[in-house]
């Protein structure tokens, strides 16, 4: 599968997730890497444990990662796992600055 055309926000996660799994090489357009393994199992891992009522966005990201978003109603918290499972952790108010920080890769998956 090379495009995310028939990428729909409305999937169950783990729909979206196999999906994600199943990208080829320039999945994008820009010449990205498929999704790898590891950042599809650290999002299955973090999302598992997740309260499924809450909002949240899960896509694809360049360069073979995985973008998960939860947002209330003020605020946001977002992971930017790369494809070697580094998590890249921002937080903030919706339409304001938020604090970022990185979280080494590999430290969720056992």
């Amino acid at each position: 599968m090379s495009k995310t055309e028939n990428w729909d926000h409305s999937w169950p996660l783990d729909k979206k997730l196999d999906y994600m799994s199943k990208l080829e090489r320039d999945w994008d357009s820009y010449g990205s890497p498929p999704i790898s393994p590891m950042a599809i199992e650290l999002a299955r891992k973090i999302l598992t444990n997740e309260d499924t009522d809450k909002y949240y966005v899960v896509s694809p990201m360049g360069g073979g990662g995985v973008f998960i978003e939860w947002k209330a109603e003020n605020f946001k918290i977002f992971a930017e796992i790369d494809e070697d499972g580094e998590m890249f952790v921002g937080a903030g108010p919706v339409g304001g600055e938020s604090v970022y920080f990185n979280i080494p890769g590999g430290c969720f998956v056992s």
